[in-house]
């Protein structure tokens, strides 16, 4: 009885393993991974900095700015979640994921920021800054992760 439930369980866990993010094995691979998800997060930053130009310009309805941002809130979601996934090759790759994760983690407070501010909430200053300076640090990583992988 025990056989007929262990063999069942082993296939399945074997079918959900296969989902995981697996070691890199070389530090180009890790800064590959990583710089994607990285750009995608960017995106998201530059698409709020964007989306919060047009508002405080009088050129975008809050509602659409507010859409705008959700959306960037997902995609920095997802960016998160492929950082977090990743089993590096070796300590560089290790010490590059955990700072791709700062700096995606700091893009998030300040999307959300943003996304406050859109709604009334916070001071458009402290928004521009943050995502200013969420933007560099992402491009700046970027850059290196890109350099790394030898794009």
């Amino acid at each position: 009885m025990l056989r007929t439930r262990v063999v069942p369980a082993l296939a399945a866990l074997a079918l959900v393993s296969g989902c995981a993010v697996g070691s890199s094995s070389a530090p180009t691979s890790d800064a590959a991974t990583l710089g994607g998800a990285v750009a995608e997060a960017t995106s998201a930053v530059e698409t709020t900095r964007l989306a919060a130009r047009l508002l405080r310009t009088d050129r975008a309805p809050a509602t659409v700015v507010d859409t705008a941002i959700d959306d960037s809130v997902h995609v920095l979601a997802d960016a998160s979640f492929a950082i977090s996934t990743l089993v590096p090759g070796g300590p560089r790759g290790a010490a590059w994921r955990d700072e791709a994760l700062d700096a995606v983690s700091e893009a998030t407070v300040a999307v959300t920021r943003a996304r406050d501010w859109a709604n009334g909430v916070g001071d458009g200053a402290r928004v521009r800054g943050d995502l200013d300076a969420s933007a560099q640090r992402l491009d700046d990583l970027g850059s290196e992760l890109d350099a790394a992988a030898g794009r």
